[in-house]
């Protein structure tokens, strides 16, 4: 408004009650004026002129716009699942701190007819939305999912969401196992041993499985023997882990390891409450708010549709102390 009061010599009032469309103005300052306003590509912030008229009035209004977020499993499941009850916490705390709130779908509502999810979304205004990480059968699930994208601006938990480019948010595997491994170093562990399954070290883009290659104490090449098959049967684990003398296991899969016997330690990639084994917190708390920065971020550039050159946020995690 000053570059327009500044080209028509009309004071920055008169030219704010014509863009605003309020008061008083002769004829000739409204037609300079809006003249001057398209030849300087003007473009009128609704955004702006409610916060304008807030701070004339004096009040406080924290609450911006409301973020859309997408769940992949039931409520139920969520909240029997410690790691999603961080992440929503995580998300919910940053959302408030910023003056956002979270509108939850459940994409199971809408598997049928999945569009109608978004087209709901878009009906209430919502710019931004969050999805959610897809877990075990439901994975993939959007890979042929017609969606308005460019009507929104996105971003994705994870690796399960390989339909599209989205900006990410994630748990760094590689940077996380190198984490393991040195805490593991210091504590005189020398032949560790890894156990994952191929479908996980798939989605990972075997980012575990790289890491304790080129981090391991007896180096690579001596590492690649210390991976546990994948289709090796869990009965047979302990005897193949006295034949390669390991003394100590790291797995993402220590809920069922816990339950076999004659193992050496196991070290958790992804700790939980139970069984409570130590090892890599991956912090989905931390992950949650990462998200809404990153969506937040998105609408304040005005930014709608999948990203030429996609983001990848990430954290590493920390060693946690379990037993």
């Amino acid at each position: 408004m000053q570059d327009i009061a500044d080209a028509t010599g009309y004071s920055l009032m008169t030219v704010s009650r014509v863009i605003r469309g309020t008061g008083s103005a002769s004829a000739n300052a409204r037609e300079a004026i809006e003249a001057s306003a398209e030849e300087l590509g003007y473009q009128h912030n609704p955004e702006v002129t409610r916060l304008m008229s807030l701070m004339r009035s004096g009040k406080r209004d924290q609450y911006v716009e409301t973020l859309g977020l997408v769940w992949f499993v039931s409520p139920q499941q969520r909240k029997q699942h410690e790691l999603l009850v961080k992440l929503e916490q995580g998300m919910e705390a940053r959302a408030e701190k910023l003056g956002f709130r979270l509108d939850p779908m459940e994409f199971r509502d809408y598997r049928k007819q999945p569009r109608r999810l978004f087209d709901v979304l878009y009906h209430r205004g919502v710019r931004g939305v969050i999805l959610t990480p897809i877990l075990g059968a439901g994975a993939r699930a959007l890979r042929d999912l017609d969606a308005p994208w460019d009507d929104f601006a996105w971003v994705a938990f994870g690796n399960t969401h390989d339909n599209q480019e989205f900006h990410r948010v994630g748990h760094h595997h590689f940077f996380g196992m190198e984490l393991a491994l040195q805490h593991l170093s210091r504590l005189g562990h020398t032949r560790p041993a890894l156990y994952i399954s191929d479908s996980l070290s798939y989605t990972v883009h075997h980012a575990y499985t790289g890491s304790f290659f080129a981090n391991h104490p007896l180096g690579a090449e001596a590492a690649v023997d210390m991976k546990i098959p994948s289709g090796l049967d869990l009965g047979e684990m302990a005897g193949w882990c006295r034949r390669h003398q390991a003394d100590v296991i790291l797995s993402p899969h220590c809920e069922a390891l816990s339950r076999l016997r004659g193992l050496p330690t196991l070290v958790s990639l992804h700790v939980k409450k139970e069984p409570r084994i130590s090892g890599i917190d991956q912090q989905n708390h931390t992950l949650g708010t990462y998200a809404v920065d990153m969506l937040v971020a998105q609408l304040h550039r005005d930014e709608r549709g999948l990203p030429a050159e996609p983001k990848l946020m990430m954290n590493k995690g920390s060693w946690r102390e379990l037993s």
